[in-house]
């Protein structure tokens, strides 16, 4: 790693000279001590036992996945197979055949992992600007996977009308700057018809969290957050919490749904906007027209 403590790399990325040196977790067969959860996964997953044999693969620890799930490591495992359901049905709903897919803040492998594992023929892409993260799915998760650092600065090394669907999980809420310019990437990447499932904090997600959301921990330190007792409906199109350091995209950013259809449908068709799917984040599926 350089001698400086800071450089350009990590202002445009994060852990840009970060070692590969990782604790690892056992394949997710190891973590079924739940009995609730596990019998709770078989009544929802019809798959669930066949899925969890199918993944022989190491498991992050809690600081290699953004502490999602805590020590809860079925949970977290759960939360990705869930997702590649969703996405899965709405592919077929609106005809989308998944030849590719693309990943954008793909973490260390949350959903990717699942694609990979129940997909095999599927072409399977992702990236996330924490270059840890990505060593660790280099590392540990299937070669059927090409996994590459993305930066702040809005482009993708992708080949045009690269993949079918392209999904960004938790990252357009953190995109204070560029959202349209990231959007023209995507619907460049995408072929025509192709999906794109983006999850953001709208104008009703301001208006319903509450103290025991996670975001609430976040924003309660922010000196312009006004509380929840003073929260009034949103009167522009974004609503920015920024963190003011020398790093891209340390921001919480609220989206007014008006903005998403008048700007973002410019572009792609608006097919939904899901409420609270499946957690506090809307889920915006935008198509590109063919």
């Amino acid at each position: 790693m350089p001698n400086d403590d800071f450089t350009w790399e990590d202002m445009i990325a994060i852990n840009s000279f970060a070692d590969d040196e990782f604790e690892v977790l056992a394949p997710v067969g190891e973590h079924l001590e739940n009995q609730n959860l596990v019998r709770h996964a078989r009544n929802k997953f019809a798959d669930f036992d066949l899925a969890i044999q199918a993944d022989n693969y190491p498991l992050p620890c809690t600081k290699d996945r953004e502490s999602y799930y805590g020590d809860r490591h079925l949970a977290y495992w759960l939360s990705g197979y869930e997702s590649l359901l969703f996405l899965e049905d709405a592919a077929k709903q609106y005809g989308v055949e998944l030849g590719g897919v693309y990943d954008f803040g793909c973490a260390s492998g949350r959903v990717l992992r699942h694609f990979a594992v129940q997909r095999p023929e599927t072409k399977i892409f992702g990236s996330d600007i924490n270059k840890r993260h990505i060593d660790w799915v280099n590392k540990y998760l299937p070669s059927n996977i090409v996994a590459f650092c993305n930066t702040s600065i809005p482009t993708l090394p992708m080949k045009d009308e690269a993949v079918d669907l392209v999904t960004a999980f938790s990252v357009f809420t953190h995109i204070e700057a560029f959202d349209m310019t990231w959007l023209m990437e995507i619907h460049r990447i995408l072929r025509p018809g192709g999906l794109a499932w983006v999850t953001v904090h709208s104008d009703q997600t301001w208006l319903d969290f509450n103290e025991n959301w996670p975001l609430h921990k976040g924003l309660c330190n922010h000196p312009k957050f006004p509380g929840l007792d003073k929260r009034q409906p949103m009167s522009t199109d974004k609503l920015i919490f920024r963190w003011h350091n020398n790093r891209s995209y340390t921001s919480n950013v609220f989206y007014r749904t008006e903005y998403i259809h008048n700007v973002w449908g410019r572009l792609f068709d608006v097919r939904e906007i899901r409420r609270r799917y499946p957690i506090y984040q809307d889920a915006v599926i935008l198509q590109k027209r063919a």
